[in-house]
């Protein structure tokens, strides 16, 4: 059996939500709305969780939690912070 898969960037279409019907706008906005404060919080959780982790001595000082959230389940994994990025430089210095 052929497997069905979507190609977003050739085959899929931008929806112009300013020319939307006023419903659909009101519910479109509303949709945005609140998956902008579900964003906010799931990092406040996250970052409680995280500073939790921390008091409780289970994460160490060089590492942090990496989160995912499927299927109405939270998990977490153990991850190392990453390190700083180097700075870009313009080229080798002799």
């Amino acid at each position: 059996m052929a497997k069905n898969t979507l190609d977003w960037k050739n085959d899929g279409q931008d929806v112009d939500t300013d020319n939307l019907s006023p419903a659909l706008k009101g519910l479109y906005d509303k949709f945005k709305s609140l998956s902008a404060e579900a964003r906010k919080s799931r990092e406040a959780f996250e970052t409680a969780f995280v500073t939790a982790g921390r008091n409780a001595k289970f994460i160490k000082a060089d590492q942090t939690l990496a989160f995912g959230h499927n299927f109405g389940k939270c998990r977490v994994v153990v991850v190392p912070l990453e390190a700083p990025k180097a700075k870009a430089t313009t080229g080798i210095k002799l």
